[in-house]
């Protein structure tokens, strides 16, 4: 239903939008958490960070590339964090813990970049 004939030319906010709020609309939690129970999540290895005005697709592709021959689990976003009620502002007690302490724990980032030179994920304050 995620098929890549949807997802062409949707940007990662859009398909935050049109396909994880909706199938986690119910629950309110995170699309790993409430998949969790039927045992297909995994602990994230990589923490992924990339902008959200990207193409997904674009994304997903330069992630496949990267990680060509290997099989990793990685912590993307829009499916390790609720994406419901995201206008409601986060305590620093969250983002030292929830949030700092998963990258921490996985010790390794890949950082997918629009282009060399002006790279829209460098331009964010919390890069």
């Amino acid at each position: 239903k995620w098929g890549e004939e949807k997802l062409r030319s949707m940007t990662t906010t859009d398909v935050t939008e049109r396909f994880v709020k909706p199938e986690t609309q119910r629950s309110k939690l995170a699309w790993c958490e409430q998949e969790a129970s039927g045992g297909a999540v995994l602990t994230a290895e990589w923490f992924v960070s990339h902008a959200w005005k990207y193409p997904f697709l674009d994304v997903v592709s330069a992630l496949s590339r990267h990680f060509a021959g290997s099989d990793p689990v990685v912590w993307f976003d829009i499916l390790s964090v609720s994406q419901h009620e995201t206008n409601v502002e986060r305590p620093y007690e969250w983002w030292n813990s929830a949030f700092l302490n998963a990258v921490g724990q996985m010790g390794r980032v890949v950082m997918v970049l629009d282009s060399w030179e002006e790279p829209t994920a460098l331009t964010r304050a919390w890069c």
